[in-house]
């Protein structure tokens, strides 16, 4: 395997971590479409914090885990590798 398809490799394999996450993020905020109208009403005496119980909050907390991982950190690095790369053969 060339060292230009072991890039394309951990490029993909990087992508569907992220994807996978994503995925799980989406999902989560389309349940939360359907929480906001549940919890409205039982929100409105509790007192308690909306935060507490909202599950966008796991989203975002996700989503800036996968932002901060190494794998969203190094992916656009290795996709410029990858280019360049390519960008040479040409």
């Amino acid at each position: 395997m060339t060292e230009t398809d072991q890039m394309l490799r951990t490029v993909l394999l990087t992508q569907a971590e992220i994807l996978g996450r994503l995925s799980r993020i989406e999902s989560a905020l389309a349940d939360s479409q359907t929480f906001d109208d549940r919890m409205q009403s039982h929100l409105m005496g509790t007192g308690r914090p909306r935060h507490d119980i909202d599950p966008r909050h796991d989203c975002l907390a996700e989503l800036q885990s996968l932002l901060d991982s190494d794998s969203g950190q190094g992916l656009l690095t290795e996709i410029e590798d990858l280019v360049d790369k390519v960008r040479g053969r040409i």
